[in-house]
């Protein structure tokens, strides 16, 4: 079946739910660009400095962000390796098909 085929109200259906898929995928090209300059900046310094200390040992939140608590080592680390784990689907592949959904310029910022 090709899309010509499909009803007035599946075509309606599928275009609301592609405005949401397509917001997010620029979203999601955006948090990724964030999160290479977070795994730069742990790669370059940060994993160094953790490294000296133990992993129940406690960094106290001076973030500024409400409701943000202190992190243990092991917890800094463990959310860290959430996000390197979604930079191995950053390949520049992947880059391309959410520049595709959702255009080049929604993919900065």
């Amino acid at each position: 079946m090709a899309y010509a085929d499909l009803t007035t109200e599946e075509k309606a259906s599928l275009q609301a739910w592609l405005g949401l898929f397509r917001g997010t995928a620029g979203e999601l090209a955006r948090l990724n660009n964030h999160h290479e300059a977070v795994n730069t900046e742990y790669n370059g310094t940060t994993s160094a400095i953790l490294a000296q200390l133990a992993g129940s040992d406690v960094v106290p939140n001076q973030s500024g962000l409400v409701g943000a608590e202190s992190l243990s080592k092991d917890q800094i680390v463990t959310i860290t390796s959430y996000m390197q784990g979604v930079l191995a689907l950053n390949t520049p592949d992947h880059r391309l098909m959410l520049a595709k959904a959702a255009g080049e310029s929604n993919l900065i910022g």
